[in-house]
């Protein structure tokens, strides 16, 4: 004898049974699983009025909106009687449709396997998160309209498929295995899964995974809900941008300059090799500010930051630190000779009018640089930024537009002021006499600080 229940799948429903309706409301498609459900013949009834075998359907207004939507159908004389029928807007050669489709309920509800995922497949209809129910074998036997929306397939592509539909190839392997140990373990898997919706989209979703306890303590299904967060986390990603960078240039602040200074010195440590940290200061600011207006300097300020980062290579830093002064971070450079190269060439661009961004000023811009090297001048973040910093004031001081390195016989002097150039600074009185400097020919100000240098001698 044989029997007409159609098999029955792990949540105890029927094989998947489809409809598709076109844009006149007539039945184009019917399978047989859907045939047994509305207790007719398939070829019979294509080509007839859905409404007259679903009169509960809305098919007018869901061929004209489009969309998803779950609806409670009655139908007279079917073996199921109580229907759920999930309406979603297709095309049908090249024409609005309808996909259908049919699930059984037993007295208004859908048949699950037990009462305590009934109630949560009951529930998961109302939510506003994506839920599937897959079985031990990985299979797609329950989703929700959310996730069908969520994801962009329709709800006839997830069913019977596995989550790897959704799958990314963002993740390691190690991701995977982490999640199976967890969900054979019993317990509760919960990350922030980046997928890829049918669109080729990525988005990112906040999902929970978690067995479900069957019979015999047996675990009998994979409950998988889930939230789109791709929103919070631009919201997210933008903070952290505006926490890490200046706002007028764009480039990194004095905060990410530490941290990647922190890296470069842990990379240093690891792997050996050494690298470079200038310390740069523009050296009109200023009298432009004083002259032409904060626009202007605003505008000298993205002339520099753009030249800086055009010259060095993408794996250098470049860092506005605040005010007109700026941070380089040349990796892998650690010789005088390596770094002086790359600021030579610097150097020679800054003399160039083009790199110039206000329209008020005809005048090129000029830097000074001061630089320090790891690890000959220094072995902390700290002492090292000091020194380059330092190096930066005698680059200053012997006029601007030139760049320095920090030497450790200027470190025990003190810093001459500005226009008093490394050789004035450095010499004694017979050798300052040798050059011409006698005290007597100099303005009270600048003797001033030749007398603070020969003292700190």
């Amino acid at each position: 004898m044989t029997s007409n229940t159609p098999p029955q799948n792990a949540l105890g429903l029927p094989p998947c049974a489809l409809l598709v309706v076109d844009a006149s409301a007539r039945i184009r498609l019917c399978n047989e699983a859907a045939a047994r459900m509305l207790g007719a013949v398939g070829a019979a009834i294509v080509g007839e009025p859905a409404a007259q075998l679903l009169p509960d359907i809305p098919w007018a207004e869901l061929l004209h909106r489009g969309g998803a939507r779950s609806c409670e159908v009655r139908v007279e004389g079917s073996p199921a009687a109580a229907l759920t029928a999930i309406c979603e807007a297709q095309q049908w050669d090249g024409q609005p449709a309808l996909m259908i489709e049919l699930r059984s309920r037993i007295g208004g509800e859908t048949a699950p396997p037990g009462p305590d995922l009934e109630r949560f497949q009951a529930r998961a209809e109302r939510s506003d998160n994506g839920v599937c129910v897959t079985d031990r074998e990985g299979r797609i036997v329950y989703a929700n309209t959310v996730l069908a929306l969520q994801t962009g397939y329709a709800l006839t592509e997830i069913i019977g498929s596995t989550p790897r539909l959704f799958r990314s190839g963002e993740h390691p392997p190690a991701f995977y295995a982490k999640l199976w140990e967890t969900l054979e373990q019993g317990r509760e898997f919960c990350a922030v899964f980046i997928n890829r919706r049918k669109s080729g989209e990525l988005y990112y979703e906040k999902k929970r995974i978690r067995p479900f306890i069957g019979p015999n303590n047996r675990v009998t299904h994979y409950v998988a809900t889930g939230r789109d967060i791709s929103q919070n986390l631009l919201v997210l990603e933008k903070l952290e941008y505006l926490a890490n960078h200046d706002s007028l240039t764009g480039l990194p602040n004095r905060s990410l300059f530490r941290d990647r200074l922190h890296r470069e010195f842990i990379h240093a440590g690891r792997y050996g090799g050494g690298f470079a940290v200038c310390y740069v200061d523009v050296d009109q600011l200023k009298p432009i500010n004083d002259l032409y207006g904060h626009a202007a300097g605003d505008s000298l300020l993205l002339g520099v930051s753009r030249t800086l980062s055009g010259h060095l290579r993408k794996e250098d830093t470049v860092a506005r630190l605040g005010g007109d002064e700026f941070g380089l971070i040349l990796k892998d450079v650690a010789t005088v000779e390596g770094v002086r190269k790359v600021l030579s060439g610097l150097m020679r661009t800054f003399k160039s009018p083009q790199c110039c961004e206000a329209d008020l000023i005809h005048a090129s811009m000029s830097v000074s640089i001061g630089v320090a090297l790891f690890p000959r001048d220094g072995g902390d973040e700290v002492s090292l930024m000091t020194r380059a910093d330092q190096a930066m004031y005698r680059a200053k001081a012997s006029g601007g537009g030139r760049f320095r390195f920090f030497s450790r016989r200027l470190d025990a002097r003190k810093c001459p002021a500005p226009g008093v150039s490394d050789e004035m600074a450095e010499s004694s009185g017979p050798s300052r006499r040798r050059l011409g400097l006698a005290k007597d020919s100099l303005n009270p100000d600048l003797l001033y600080y030749l007398n603070l240098i020969d003292s700190s001698v």
